[in-house]
């Protein structure tokens, strides 16, 4: 099976990116739950990243 890894990991970047613009506008209850939100995302983008990488060894 085939994933678009590009197009995922660009709306990984762009989620991580609105995610940062609303933590410096959050107030202090909402900081914990994008911060969460935030590690999630970056956690995603590095799995996508590590799949996208065994996906292209393995067509090469």
């Amino acid at each position: 099976m085939m994933y678009d890894y590009d197009g995922l990991i660009r709306e990984t970047l762009k989620r991580l990116k609105d995610l940062e613009e609303q933590l410096k506008i959050a107030d202090t209850d909402a900081e914990e739950v994008i911060f969460y939100q935030l590690q999630a995302e970056k956690a995603r983008l590095r799995l996508l990243l590590r799949e996208a990488k065994k996906s292209e060894q393995v067509q090469a």
